[in-house]
């Protein structure tokens, strides 16, 4: 007969539950007592929480400065101000402090995109 579990089936399956069941007390276990277990299934609203930390914190991937339009340049060892706009680059400079590139970009946005 198809669609009938035979005994054996059956006793895997209640297993299985069962063990998955051993599992989630046993992790639950382990973050009431503040242990973190081998396996921690974080939540939704934890994964939320430690995602909104992470992008407050973290600078931009692209941009080590942590200002869109300002990198380091490693074979000079400066920084350098940069500038997209109208499909069209705009070298603002090459500078020794990473605050002057920063504050070179923002002068060089209000320039450029206010005549733009």
């Amino acid at each position: 007969m198809a669609g009938k579990l035979t005994d054996e089936e059956l006793l895997l399956r209640r297993n299985r539950k069962a063990n998955r069941e051993k599992s989630k007390a046993y992790h639950e276990r382990q973050r009431e007592q503040g242990k973190t277990a081998r396996t921690y299934y974080a939540t939704k609203e934890v994964h939320k929480k430690l995602k909104a930390i992470v992008d407050k914190t973290k600078p931009l991937k692209k941009h080590d400065s942590g200002c869109k339009g300002v990198t380091f340049n490693e074979i000079k060892g400066k920084w350098e101000a940069r500038l997209y706009f109208n499909h069209e680059y705009y070298y603002l400079g090459v500078f020794t402090d990473l605050d002057e590139a920063i504050k070179a970009r923002k002068d060089g946005e209000k320039k450029i995109l206010n005549n733009g």
